[in-house]
């Protein structure tokens, strides 16, 4: 994708501004991302266990792995229970 630099430098001015003790209001209007949107990337990072300053030393490669994991399809549910319906319509 072509806007994943973008992001990752808005993410990496999020942590900063983290960092420096900006409160979500601060951050939202600077970064120019809505607050739902600022909340959920929040909760991914502290998810991750790791300190605001260490995520932000990271690479892009490493921080868009810990906000954006590759789900396991084979876990899903809803994935199943389609294969299972369309699964004898392909034996026909």
């Amino acid at each position: 994708m072509s806007n994943k630099p973008t992001i990752m430098l808005g993410l990496k001015r999020v942590l900063q501004l983290l960092i420096n003790g900006k409160n979500k209001s601060t951050i939202s209007r600077k970064v120019q991302i809505q607050r739902s949107i600022l909340d959920k990337y929040i909760a991914i990072l502290e998810h991750s266990l790791k300190s605001y300053a260490e995520l932000l030393i990271l690479s892009d490669l490493n921080l868009e792995k810990i906000t954006n994991p590759v789900k396991d399809i084979s876990e899903n549910k809803r994935l199943s229970y389609l294969k299972n319906l369309v699964h004898p319509i392909l034996r026909k």
